[in-house]
């Protein structure tokens, strides 16, 4: 048997292959890898139910709900992108490539990590923003560099706090606040 390792960080869709330590594998090199399915989360049905979980009704298909602050939308994640719709079902749109989307406090804008980093967009699909990209560190070593995630808004909308996943074993996840416009 032969054995090998490789380093390698998911982002999205795709698999950054990092180190290939001495494969011998005929079409596995160092590149980028298109995932042929949803490495986050497999695709399954968003239900909204009662508080006592009666009365489920199936809302859509995806995952990572995520309600709006006035309860009327839903921002969810399905096939490497974030759609938003009616808390109903209705009006369901695909607004942009991404996943872990959280709403603003004021329910205008979503923050969400995509294969840049960590972004924003109007909940129409407009106005498209890079806050901060997955290699924004520059005290890990860049090729294990597992990237940013998970960003949350704070309650007055000012800041975004969001996790940078650590640099494989040499440094651990850790959690970061930064302004909404991705400065500090």
């Amino acid at each position: 048997s032969t054995s090998w390792q490789a380093v390698g960080v998911v982002r999205e869709d795709s698999l950054r292959v990092a180190y290939n330590f001495a494969a011998n594998m005929d079409g596995f090199e160092d590149r980028d890898y298109v995932l042929t399915r949803d490495y986050f989360a497999q695709p399954g049905q968003i239900h909204v139910a009662n508080a006592d979980g009666s009365a489920p009704v199936s809302i859509t298909r995806g995952s990572w709900p995520a309600w709006s602050p006035d309860g009327r939308m839903l921002a969810f994640h399905r096939a490497g992108h974030i759609y938003v719709n009616g808390a109903d079902g209705s009006g369901e749109q695909a607004i942009a490539a991404g996943g872990l989307a959280a709403w603003s406090p004021d329910g205008t804008r979503i923050v969400f990590t995509n294969a840049t980093g960590i972004a924003t967009i109007g909940v129409d699909g407009s106005g498209l923003t890079t806050l901060l990209r997955h290699d924004f560190r520059d005290d890990t070593y860049a090729p294990h560099d597992m990237g940013v995630g998970k960003p949350a808004w704070s309650p007055d909308g000012q800041l975004i706090a969001f996790e940078h996943s650590g640099a494989g074993d040499m440094q651990p996840a850790q959690i970061f606040v930064m302004n909404v416009d991705g400065t500090a």
